[in-house]
């Protein structure tokens, strides 16, 4: 038996590594080559570089919209797109007028965000005002060197022929207008204005100025993709420099290395061989995690490593609470592999509701959210399937084998005999001090964010444009404001990073394509920099409107979902009061948010629902216990009964915070800034949970239950 086991366990051991190892670098077999799982997975925009700009086509009552206008639409940026030589762009539309575009990796964005909206409508104009041939007279277009008649210079032209209808209308006009202007429009601007000296027959003409051979090219391609059927207004735009994105992506995937060790030692040391068998459960989650996004074509973004990050010190939740149940167990004198069997069987549901609630925030998120915040929720609900599966059936077999091994079934190894550090607690007897030790921080924290002004929207919620700069060397904030100044003389110049060598400015206006040019090209010139070292978010106040009604709502149907769950699992009084901890914390985020002026943007909605995903799943726990003791224990009244319950839960409730708190701390201390802005919330909002899990939620219920004079106890 004990060799069968041992065999049974390391192969299964082995299988895990490969995973691992198949995931991280590939294997070669002979002729066959397998490709690293890493390889597969499409990085997102922040993380590799490029644009991703929202269109949105403008209502006029003489020409109105349509289905066909907008396709068209979609065929000609597509169209310009491909000129340009972007790879693999993605082109969708959303709702009935908008268009949204992502550039990946695309090297010159401010190029490409010149000509993609462009509406392009050209035409030549008589001196009488009479449009003498339209873009859809012309034939073909391309840029071109020509010699100047009188100096010989070449310059950059574009040289156009006309269609056969076009070279007659073209022939007659300029027989009528020889000495005259025939002038050229793009979109109502003049771009060249020649004198006709001579009648042109052979149908082939040139637009000449003083432009670059890249504008000339740029002119010639949207002359060839022809003008778009409909005026778009640009609504978002958000581009990152590849140099930038690939500094993000290094930062975080170092930072969520380091959490993940940390959260693997922590339960090595703590739980001994069961832990040992959890972080090789651990290490097959990631693998699985992996899989999943590469099967999926899942972008990953950089909240998205976030949520792996952070659903890693979740993932252990699964074996923590299995763990204590077996030191319980075990503690009863049960032998090993009976107390096993028992544990993993009793922690079952507790496991699954408490995911299941944290799985729904996940879901409206992803419904809710946009571009990133997406990858979070959809990491997150993949890292809650993997965790339980994981849990439930990896690390149940491990401890079945081992236990099967006479050297390691002495009972120790697996905590039967650890010393309780903490000594019961009567929570619901000094219920009075913990509620007013939350309403104090609640009041405070109100009136210092009153005092400070109130919230501090970002541009997600207010529209206006953010720029970050990596400069490489110091500078000052006043160098950048006299750049910034002449935009938006109300902007804020912040340093980004411990070293002071990166910048980000917020502008409460939406700059437009052409101060965003402005700006660029200054930061350029001075700091001597490539635009590959710049990002920029320009967001308009239409999206930011939408983004506030969204997140309200998503956080409405978020603990609506979580209380009808709770209520049907449990009961009503259940619900409400795991409903009430739960506003208890949400305020205590937003306080955060107040009275350190962090700024509220997309982030803010993953925060806010993360953290009401991770408070449920804790007061569900805690909740589990009471349901369960209610079932056992008889002569017992409330307060012992709530009492009790906590204290039994208590390790479990400990140790997933911290496990937990380690992941998210490695991602705040040693990651990129818009990471640090995500991850001290979580923080925040993680210490918040534990406490109105373990200090609110029982005795709310017990107050509930007394208000509504229920006689007995009700359990599902």
């Amino acid at each position: 038996m004990n060799s069968k086991n041992i065999v049974k366990f390391l192969a299964i051991v082995a299988l895990i590594g490969i995973l691992g190892y198949v995931a991280a670098y590939g294997l070669q077999l002979g002729k066959y080559e397998v490709i690293p799982v890493k390889n597969l997975i499409k990085l997102g925009l922040d993380l590799r570089g490029g644009a991703d700009v929202v269109l949105e086509a403008q209502d006029n009552p003489d020409d109105p919209i349509t289905d066909e206008k907008i396709e068209r639409a979609i065929a000609t940026i597509r169209e310009r797109i491909d000129s340009l030589g972007v790879t693999e762009p993605v082109i969708t539309r959303q709702g009935a007028k908008r268009i949204r575009i992502g550039l990946p990796e695309i090297q010159d964005t401010q190029r490409a965000l010149e000509v993609i909206g462009k509406t392009a409508q050209l035409k030549f104009v008589d001196e009488a005002g009479n449009t003498v041939i339209t873009g859809n007279d012309i034939k073909e277009a391309k840029a071109v060197y020509s010699a100047q008649s009188r100096t010989g210079v070449q310059e950059p032209v574009v040289s156009l022929e006309l269609t056969p209808e076009g070279a007659k209308k073209f022939a007659l006009a300029t027989s009528n207008n020889v000495g005259k202007i025939i002038a050229i429009y793009l979109d109502e601007g003049v771009i060249s204005a020649p004198q006709v000296n001579e009648a042109i027959t052979d149908g082939k003409c040139q637009i000449s100025g003083k432009m670059s051979m890249e504008e000339a090219a740029d002119l010639a391609m949207l002359i060839r993709a022809g003008a778009l059927p409909v005026e778009l207004k640009t609504l978002q735009v958000t581009s990152v420099g590849p140099e930038l994105g690939a500094n993000s992506f290094e930062k975080s995937l170092a930072a969520g290395q380091i959490g993940i060790l940390l959260v693997l030692i922590f339960m090595a040391l703590y739980y001994r061989l069961p832990g040992l068998v959890a972080d090789i459960a651990l290490i097959l989650y990631i693998c699985i995690v992996m899989f999943a996004l590469a099967a999926l074509k899942a972008t990953l973004t950089l909240p998205g490593i976030a949520g792996i990050i952070l659903s890693v010190g979740m993932a252990v939740d699964a074996n923590v609470i299995i763990f204590e149940r077996l030191k319980e167990e075990l503690k009863l004198g049960k032998s090993l592999r009976v107390a096993i069997d028992s544990g993993f069987r009793r922690a079952f549901l507790t496991i699954f509701d408490s995911n299941i609630t944290t799985l729904i925030a996940a879901i409206v998120l992803f419904y809710f959210g946009s571009g990133p915040i997406k990858g979070f929720a959809v990491t997150l609900s993949i890292g809650i399937l993997a965790s339980m599966f994981t849990a439930i059936v990896v690390t149940k077999q491990l401890m079945k084998l081992l236990s099967g091994i006479s050297a390691l079934s002495n009972k120790k190894l697996y905590g039967a005999s650890e010393i309780k550090l903490i000594k019961d607690i009567k929570f619901v007897q000094y219920k009075k001090i913990w509620f007013s030790i939350s309403l104090a921080i609640i009041a405070v924290g109100l009136i210092v964010t009153f005092m400070n002004g109130g919230l501090n929207y970002g541009i997600d919620f207010t529209g206006g444009t953010t720029i970050q700069a990596k400069i490489g060397k110091g500078f000052e904030v006043a160098e950048i404001r006299t750049i910034i100044a002449e935009y938006d003389s109300e902007a804020i110049v912040t340093y980004a990073g411990n070293e002071k060598d990166e910048v980000i400015i917020r502008t409460k206006v939406a700059l437009d394509d052409a101060s965003r040019k402005d700006i660029l090209d200054s930061f350029v010139s001075k700091f001597d920099i490539t635009t590959s070292n710049i990002n920029f978010e320009t967001i308009g106040p239409a999206i930011g409107n939408e983004l506030k009604k969204q997140a309200f709502l998503a956080l409405i149907l978020a603990n609506i979902g979580i209380l009808i769950y709770v209520s049907f699992r449990f009961e009503w009084k259940f619900g409400l009061a795991a409903i009430i901890a739960l506003i208890h914390d949400v305020i205590t985020m937003v306080i955060l948010y107040g009275v350190m002026k962090i700024p509220v943007n997309s982030s803010f909605i993953a925060g806010i629902l993360t953290i009401v995903g991770y408070s449920i799943n804790n007061t569900i726990v805690i909740f589990d216990r009471i349901r369960e003791n209610m079932k056992n224990v008889k002569k017992i009244d409330d307060a012992q009964l709530v009492d009790e319950s906590i204290n039994q839960t208590m390790p479990r409730s400990i140790n997933t915070s911290i496990t937990t708190l380690l992941a998210v701390m490695a991602l705040y201390i040693l990651g990129v800034p818009a990471i640090k802005d995500f991850a001290l919330p979580l923080i925040v909002g993680m210490l918040s949970g534990t406490y109105s899990s373990i200090f609110i939620s029982g005795p709310i219920w017990i107050l509930l239950k007394t208000m509504t004079k229920t006689k007995g106890r009700t359990a599902r």
